[in-house]
């Protein structure tokens, strides 16, 4: 089976749309940040390759290793009769041939923006695109804090992509297929926050007040034994159609994003004896948003 840049870029897309609109949805965890921002990463290098391939098949090659790699390709393939990715293929089934390195993401967008003049790469495009590639590195390769308003940039780069593709890839066949008009209108209207993005979502507020109502259930409970919290939830609420793991993943993200805390209260006997036990109760935080609602 054969899969090209532009059907490789759509599964992507349509990946990091998926994890987005959970995100948007208040299932705001880890997870699905991550599957957005390598998804989204990807789709976009693979269509701005799919961009320059358009324009030039040339221009997708990186020129780090220009005389060995590009150059020479070329030069075999022409020498045969053959494009370079004839040539390429033919080689392959006897030698370790392979296609020079194909341009990085940074140099695939800087060569549309600034080789080709493509004004649809304005100075915020670029900005947005060098957020995304420095959360996509820091996600795969170290580790990265994501700040609360960064979703609003992510989803104004995404928003701005789609209009680029659709006016400079044919195959596109824009509408409804790839994103929706709802999903652009709500991420153009909404206040993106991811912490009112948690609270706002009804399943979220829930496990907030049965806690809050519940406090004495959650004593001596370690915070971090989400299953736990979850089959506390659940007894708290039996004609609730949610798994326990689905409870437990959004227990895990309240905890994470600070709605959710554990506070040691001690007391004493009245002599010299001092006890104390932990209990789970909402924050300041997790109390002051589910107020503004």
């Amino acid at each position: 089976m054969k899969i090209d840049l532009f059907e490789n870029g759509i599964t992507a897309w349509k990946e990091a749309i998926n994890s987005l609109e959970r995100i948007i949805n208040g299932d705001v965890n880890f997870s699905h940040y991550r599957m957005f921002i390598i998804n989204l990463q990807n789709a976009l290098e693979l269509f701005f390759k799919k961009m320059l391939y358009d324009k030039n098949e040339f221009m997708i090659f990186s020129f780090d290793k220009f005389k060995d790699q590009v150059l020479n390709r070329y030069r075999k393939a022409r020498k045969e009769g053959k494009n370079i990715f004839e040539y390429v293929q033919t080689k392959q089934a006897n030698s370790n041939a392979k296609l020079p390195d194909t341009v990085k993401f940074y140099e695939s967008y800087q060569r549309l923006a600034y080789l080709y003049n493509m004004e649809c790469f304005t100075d915020e495009v670029i900005a947005n695109l060098e957020i995304l590639n420095n959360l996509r590195n820091n996600i795969v390769h170290f580790e990265v804090k994501i700040e609360d308003e960064i979703l609003t940039s992510l989803s104004k780069l995404l928003i701005s992509c789609d209009g680029i593709f659709q006016d400079n890839i044919d195959e596109y066949g824009w509408g409804e297929v790839y994103i929706s008009e709802r999903l652009k209108n709500e991420l153009e209207q909404r206040d993106l926050n991811t912490n009112k993005l948690i609270i706002e979502n009804s399943i979220n507020r829930k496990i907030l007040e049965t806690i809050d109502k519940n406090t004495s259930d959650y004593i001596d409970v370690d915070i971090e034994d989400y299953d736990v919290l979850a089959e506390i939830y659940l007894l708290n609420n039996s004609s609730e159609k949610l798994s326990k793991d689905d409870v437990a993943s959004r227990c895990e993200m309240l905890v994470r994003h600070g709605f959710i805390e554990q506070y040691h209260h001690s007391y004493s006997y009245g002599n010299d004896d001092v006890d104390s036990i932990a209990v789970i109760q909402l924050s300041e935080k997790g109390r002051l948003y589910a107020e503004e609602l």
